[in-house]
């Protein structure tokens, strides 16, 4: 296997592609290992899918910072919306039409839909979008494999997916035959092996997906049918819709499901990284070259039914070729040691936004309750104060309104007012042009009282608040600082709105003097009017009456301000609360990094109960120095907080955007940027500081001579750390060890137990500790159990690797499999619309259950099975012409085997025919049963034809015999469906 090309198909397709490349970041030694080799060992990736979710999520495809997205060439988008293809069109295509089924469910699906994310569950659905893309599918295979071939003419396939939805389970089986029948050679060395990592779960779907189980199940006996030569599905993409003939079309299936081998629960995720992991891990260890060749059969899958018989030989109905692994390391974890020093620098960061408070035993904590600033809130009062400045609003004012005021002086001496000279028509003048510019003075100050202008002012108010909260934060003010501040500010200017005074509108005195002066301008006599005192009392008149109304003026634009204020204030309060929700933001975020931060020192020191933990050999004591120089050392916890501060949340603002923005931005953080730019920034600043680096120095980074070390003359305690380690390795199935096997079916004892189990340990190269280390490992294991141990070596000297793994495995032998059928039957039980048959099935002959079984019979119905089949079988003949059973009186009842190669032997199945009729073992009955019915299916359909007449004439001569409802007829209808039944699989 010199080139591997990983594909995700469907959205946990995808979301392992990720996990995967953090393995192959994480493992750049390993990969550099195999890119060195005489025959160097390529990889690539594809992503094939029907929805962005898993593609935009920036968090999924981030590594400590480190962008893995997929490139736009490792991309197959599938059109997602129902609308997007014209069904009746695509009904016609040949390699569509025969399993396209009744188009009525699929246009109901459509009804109103113009968009849709996804294969919406359905799995015939999902097959639809699959086939109308498979041209472009099948181009972006070839132009990864072709990029490829010139290092070696061979391509190992790594198909990851989920059966439970949509794409996963509607594509799977059309992928598989694209890729055999483009690439046919399957062998593992020099051709394009087939391996498919399957998720299933036999648990309910926590979103509650109409036909979770019912595709898992569904597809599940599509696959086992294919790899049994069962169906022959058109593959798509082809003008004639020719039908798949393949041989060996899948080399291996791994299966993962919710619960391990210790029937422990694993989550999804963590399902994802092991699957990730193993994958790699099965291809370093087959390429590197220190495997031995037979071991090398359990990371490989290789064709196991050409060394050993099994059920039935000739066209078998239950494929063997299914596994499951699990992937444990003992090591020291550098990565994890990485990612605790960065929970603790970013600990630290949050403190000091938070509150910015010191200590030299704490380092920043926010363990004080925050009070208010008052420098910042009285700059805050400051703001707002300016804004209802009375000197302010009345410089304003007056020099507007003395402007008005020369202009009416000007037009009283003109020719054109000379018979108005009247300091009552003066007023009239003056003060009926101030009012009709009411209106504008409200202008000039930005107190209108419209609510759209005193919003404006709010809003301006807001503007400067939020620019003096960036500069005090800048400082070293925390958002728990600024928030008391606004709180405290609010109070103050809530408390001077309930203080203030409402003034008088006019001034008596002023009144009586503008009077009395109007009455003097009466006695003026015609030669004084010739002197500068008219022009002197004009001006005075011109004053007062300015004065009167400015204080009018003012009194209006006071009780504007006050709404303002009120408004301001909520304005404030609003802040506050944002300011709040920001505390509240970046306080979720430090709770979460703490909690990361526990679980990664339980995992440290041992405290994780999970199957495949790894085990770490550094306790927390040993990291104890380097952590308080992350976070206690003044110099370099502050140069982290600026740092993040400048890098990650002023790089994130735009220039317009006030500090609060952040709470979006970490609440929108649903695609992960702001945790990939805030681990990239910690990271880059924790190498900078060369804190990493120093780390690397602390401690040794070779794990077999610290074990050496500990237990070379203390073999007890190497026993009891390697007993515990075994015991958190497990296969990501739990396996019923009770199903019947080939080996108890044939009663051979030259057929291998199933499933086939193996310890495969990779162990660091040339170290004098290894053999000590291995041959403690092999006397743990329960020989009883069936698991063998096998030893690898690689390069790197920080860990040991477990790939725990079983294999030659029917699916039966998973109690997942076992219990999705039983899921499946009831989730279909009210299938009023005939949508629960359709979606599900990839086609109408699985519809009507078309299908040999994956699960042996239930014991009822194999009984009868077999008395079906004995039926059967005395009327069949072996490929030589030889009866099918044989009755050899005293020496019992034999079946006739055929191997591959044609070479028949008999099988005793029983000392006599009551006793095989009457007390059946399992054994004879799978034995019976599963013959028949492969040698029916391989009968010519002329041969077939005559057995199904003389089922019909056998039940015409039964009805003759008996009435149709005595008990000999009605055992006879319910064997007669058993009969039909091996006629329509």
């Amino acid at each position: 296997m010199k080139n591997h090309l990983f594909i995700g198909l469907g959205g946990q397709g995808g979301s392992t592609l990720a996990e995967l490349k953090k393995v192959i970041e994480t493992r750049k030694k390993d990969v550099l290992h195999l890119q060195n080799l005489k025959n160097p060992v390529a990889h690539d990736f594809l992503y094939i899918d029907s929805s962005r979710s898993e593609l935009n999520s920036k968090k999924l495809w981030n590594y400590f910072g480190k962008d893995l997205s997929l490139k736009t060439a490792d991309l197959v988008p599938l059109k997602s919306s129902s609308q997007s293809f014209d069904i009746d069109n695509l009904a016609q295509r040949r390699d569509i039409a025969p399993w396209i089924g009744d188009l009525s469910y699929i246009r109901k699906i459509s009804q109103g839909k113009e968009t849709g994310q996804g294969a919406n569950q359905q799995r015939r659905f999902g097959r639809i979008l699959f086939a109308q893309n498979s041209a472009k599918i099948m181009k972006g295979v070839t132009n990864k494999v072709d990029s490829m071939l010139s290092n070696s003419n061979s391509c190992a396939f790594h198909i990851f997916a989920s059966l439970a939805g949509g794409t996963g389970s509607g594509g799977i089986v059309d992928l598989v035959t694209m890729l055999r029948n483009k690439y046919e050679n399957s062998d593992i060395e020099d051709g394009f092996p087939i391996f498919l990592y399957l998720f299933v779960t036999s648990k309910d779907s926590q979103q509650k997906v109409e036909y979770f189980h019912l595709n898992q199940n569904a597809a599940l006996h599509d696959l086992n049918a294919l790899m049994c030569e069962r169906i022959n599905p058109t593959i798509l993409n082809t003008i004639d819709g020719k039908e798949f003939v393949g041989k060996t079309p899948i080399n291996l299936i791994t299966l993962s499901s919710q619960v391990s081998e210790h029937n422990k629960d694993v989550s999804l995720e963590k399902q994802r990284q092991i699957i990730a992991e193993g994958a790699f891990e099965r291809i370093y260890a087959y390429c590197n070259g220190s495997l031995d060749p037979n071991d090398q059969r359990f990371l490989t899958g290789e064709d196991l039914l050409k060394l050993i018989p099994a059920e039935p030989r000739i066209a078998p109905l239950r494929s063997y070729r299914y596994s499951s692994f699990g992937m444990q390391r003992w090591e020291i974890p550098t990565e994890k040691i990485s990612e605790l020093l960065e929970c603790d620098a970013l600990e630290s960061i949050y403190h000091n936004l938070l509150s910015h408070n010191w200590s030299k035993r704490k380092g920043y904590h926010s363990d004080i309750d925050a009070s208010s600033d008052e420098v910042l809130e009285a700059n805050f009062i400051k703001i707002f104060n300016t804004e209802i400045d009375p000197k302010r609003i009345n410089s304003k004012l007056s020099d507007h309104l003395n402007t008005i005021g020369e202009e009416i002086s000007k037009y009283f001496w003109s020719k054109e007012n000379a018979d108005h000279r009247t300091l009552e028509h003066f007023e009239k003048n003056l003060t009926r042009r101030i009012d009709s510019q009411k209106q504008n003075f409200h202008e000039i100050l930005d107190d209108s009282s419209s609510e759209i202008a005193r919003s404006k002012r709010v809003a301006e108010l807001e503007r400067k608040i939020q620019q003096s909260i960036k500069e005090s934060w800048k400082k070293g003010i925390g958002i728990y600082t600024i928030t008391k501040t606004l709180e405290a500010a609010t109070n103050s200017i809530s408390m001077r709105n309930s203080q203030a005074d409402v003034s008088s509108h006019s001034d008596l005195d002023l009144d009586a003097q503008i009077n009395a002066r109007k009455g003097e301008w009466m006695k003026l006599t015609p030669l004084s009017r010739l002197s500068t005192k008219p022009k002197k009392m004009l001006a005075a008149h011109k004053n007062d009456i300015i004065n009167q109304r400015l204080a009018i003026l003012t009194n209006d634009t006071k009780a504007e301000n006050d709404l303002f204020g009120d408004e301001v204030v909520i304005a404030i309060n609003r802040l506050a609360s944002r300011y709040a929700e920001l505390s509240t933001c970046i306080t979720q975020e430090l709770q979460k990094t703490t909690k990361r931060k526990d679980k990664i020192e339980s995992g440290l020191e041992g405290q994780e109960s999970e199957d495949n933990t790894n085990k770490s050999e550094v306790t927390l004591a040993q990291l104890a120095d380097i952590r308080t120089q992350v976070t206690k050392d003044a110099e370099i916890a502050k140069s982290l907080a600026t740092t993040f501060k400048d890098e990650v949340i002023n790089s994130t603002l735009e220039a317009s955007d006030s500090l609060d923005r952040i709470a979006a931005i970490i609440s929108d953080n649903k695609d992960g940027h702001f945790k990939q730019l805030s681990e990239k920034v910690v990271y880059g600043k924790l190498n900078n500081l060369n804190v990493l680096n120093a780390n690397k120095g602390t401690m040794s980074h070779d794990i077999m001579s610290l074990l050496q070390d500990k237990y070379h003359n203390d073999p007890e305690s190497l026993e009891s750390e390697i007993q515990d380690f075994i015991s958190h390795c497990a296969v990501l199935i739990e396996v019923d060890d009770g199903q019947l096997s080939p080996k108890v079916v044939l009663n051979s004892s030259g057929i291998d137990e199933m499933p086939r189990k193996s310890y495969i340990i990779g162990l660091p190269k040339n170290h004098a500790f290894n053999k000590q280390f291995k041959d403690t490992f092999e006397s743990l294991i329960d020989l009883s159990s069936g698991y063998t141990v096998s030893v690898y070596e690689h390069d790197d000297e920080t860990q040991i690797r477990v790939y725990v793994t079983v294999t030659w495995m029917a699916a039966r032998f998973a109690n997942v499999v076992q219990e999705l059928k039983v899921r499946a039957i009831e989730d279909s039980l009210d299938d009023l619309t005939g949508e629960k048959t359709y979606f599900p099935n990839m086609d109408p002959s699985a519809e009507r259950g078309s299908r040999p079984s994956i699960l042996l019979p239930a014991p009822k119905v194999r009984v009868m099975m077999l008395k079906s089949a004995l039926w059967l079988g005395q009327n069949l003949t072996s490929p030589d012409g030889q009866e099918l059973i044989q009755d050899e009186l005293d020496d019992g009842i034999f079946i006739i085997l055929a191997d591959k190669d044609g070479n028949e032997s008999p099988v005793q199945i029983a000392s006599n025919m009551e006793q095989l009729k009457q007390t059946p073992d399992m054994r004879a009955i799978t034995l019976v049963t599963d013959t028949v019915e492969s040698t029916v299916r391989e009968l010519p359909a002329d041969q077939k034809l005559k057995l199904e007449q003389m089922i019909a004439e056998h039940d015409l001569s039964l009805k003759s015999e008996h009435r149709v409802a005595s008990s000999v007829y009605r055992d006879w209808v319910e064997q007669r469906t058993y009969l039909n039944s091996f006629f329509s699989k």
